[in-house]
């Protein structure tokens, strides 16, 4: 046994483990704070990108298209974009996925991207009004999303609280939106350019 042994000391291995790991420490604690930092930089990063003040229609397009990426991933097709609705300072713009007839909407302010919502084409007769989403797209979007009847010009609803909202169409898909109102149990109107109607619908929600 050796003199440092014999005195109560602890064996000169055992030191050298506690050492290590006391040296160990400070440094995961030390690398904790770099990957801390780190993280927090790169967040601040991304915030330093984001315009300053209003968007431009191309960089709102832009995220758009990255936000409905996120949404739907690459199994849809990529995103063709349909018509745009714009209300003051927001718009919403409406993309098809051609070879799934996915249907998705973008809606946007001054600051950019602010929903994305997502919903199935139902299939049905070219004449009638067919709304897309059901009672997903009034309750969680607050918006009327369907098939404008053929020999339409006009998509009119009126809202339970009175007001006519006049939707916008591109000739086959219409988007009624009323921001500040709700489009519950809204009814739709699809008349030729003469006033004549071709076809009537309630939207999800009547009397709820």
């Amino acid at each position: 046994m050796s003199a440092d042994a014999g005195l109560g000391n602890p064996p000169r291995r055992g030191t050298g483990s506690r050492a290590w790991f006391a040296v160990a420490a400070v440094v995961a604690a030390a690398v904790g704070v770099v990957a801390v930092s780190v993280t927090r930089s790169h967040q601040a990063g991304y915030a330093a990108d984001a315009p300053s003040g209003s968007m431009t229609e191309a960089q709102a397009a832009a995220q758009c298209l990255e936000s409905l990426r996120q949404l739907n991933g690459d199994t849809f097709g990529k995103p063709v974009k349909r018509l745009v609705a714009r209300n003051g300072d927001s718009q919403i713009r409406v993309y098809v996925a051609g070879r799934s007839e996915r249907i998705s909407t973008c809606r946007s302010g001054k600051q950019g991207e602010e929903e994305t919502f997502a919903t199935v084409m139902e299939q049905g007769r070219a004449d009638r009004i067919r709304l897309f989403g059901g009672e997903d797209s009034v309750l969680k979007a607050n918006l009327l999303l369907g098939h404008l009847p053929k020999g339409a010009a006009t998509i009119e609803a009126r809202l339970p609280s009175g007001q006519i909202v006049t939707g916008a169409h591109d000739g086959d898909i219409f988007l009624v939106w009323a921001p500040g109102d709700s489009v519950r149990g809204a009814l739709l109107t699809a008349a030729r350019s003469d006033g004549s109607v071709v076809d009537t619908a309630v939207a999800p929600g009547a009397g709820a």
